[in-house]
């Protein structure tokens, strides 16, 4: 799903590669700094409205030799002071996601 950030250097385009209830992982160029508070706003899946939060970059994946190869180069953001139904309606869609995969596959 395409992401935008927003952040101190300004707009970002990127794409969202997994989503928690807890934060979202992008792949983003450039990648926000460690510990960097950004806004970031996507589509949520099945959805026509734009999730825009704020967040804190909890880690960054860059590409180079110490790259988590499961991922793509990218970054961790972790939602700041999320709602609870916020928190709620991304764990509902996360199981809705997740029973709908086959039997052994999550």
């Amino acid at each position: 799903t395409p992401c935008v950030v927003s952040g101190p250097r300004g707009l970002a385009r990127g794409s969202v590669c997994n989503l928690s209830a807890n934060g979202v992982y992008i792949t983003l160029d450039p990648l926000p700094a460690l510990g960097e508070a950004v806004i970031v706003a996507f589509r949520l899946p099945g959805g026509d409205d734009l999730f825009e939060r704020a967040a804190v970059v909890a880690w960054i994946n860059p590409d180079g030799p110490g790259r988590v190869r499961a991922l793509p180069p990218g970054c961790g953001l972790r939602f700041a002071n999320l709602s609870e139904p916020d928190r709620e309606r991304l764990a509902r869609l996360i199981q809705e996601f997740l029973g709908q995969l086959p039997r052994g596959a999550a």
